[in-house]
């Protein structure tokens, strides 16, 4: 009987250890090509900003940041004019600001007032501040901007963009 088993396990054992290896039936292969590259399919969100030419304010499509209206304001100021719109003559005054800072309020207090808060070490324009609040009330649930410069509370009453009609170009 222990013969038959030794006999037996002798057959068994070699199938035990080489049938893992060989029953997956995977070759290996060199690169096998699959097609074009991944294409993203959605449309990339946007939203409307305004730039300065000369003294009119031009509105602008730029990236949005959905459900983040203060986003867009605080993008313009950090990157100034793109590359298309530089040579079109636009600048952006938002961006020479030393300082800016933008909440959005959604609660009870004052709903749909984007608060905005800036200081310069230049002058600061008209043009400048037609710019904030026709870029802040620009952004969907923006209904009024109220402006704090260089470290006060509050100027005046929050403004809407027609407030500023003199500047918009067209």
């Amino acid at each position: 009987m222990r013969d038959r088993t030794r006999r037996a396990l002798r057959c068994v054992v070699p199938l035990v250890v080489v049938a893992p290896v060989a029953a997956c039936g995977v070759r290996p292969t060199g690169v096998i090509g699959s097609g074009a590259p991944v294409v993203a399919q959605e449309a990339v969100p946007q939203t409307t900003v305004y730039l300065a030419r000369g003294e009119r304010l031009v509105p602008v499509r730029r990236v949005a940041f959905p459900g983040a209206p203060q986003a867009a304001l605080i993008a313009l100021w950090q990157q100034g004019a793109k590359v298309p719109e530089d040579p079109q003559g636009m600048s952006n005054p938002l961006a020479e600001l030393d300082e800016f800072h933008a909440i959005f309020n959604r609660g009870d207090l004052a709903p749909g007032v984007l608060m905005a808060s800036f200081s310069s070490v230049r002058p600061v324009t008209d043009l400048l501040r037609a710019q904030i609040v026709c870029s802040g009330t620009a952004q969907p649930g923006v209904q009024r901007v109220q402006l704090a410069e260089q470290g006060a509370s509050v100027l005046g009453r929050p403004l809407r963009c027609s407030s500023f009609r003199r500047y918009l170009a067209g």
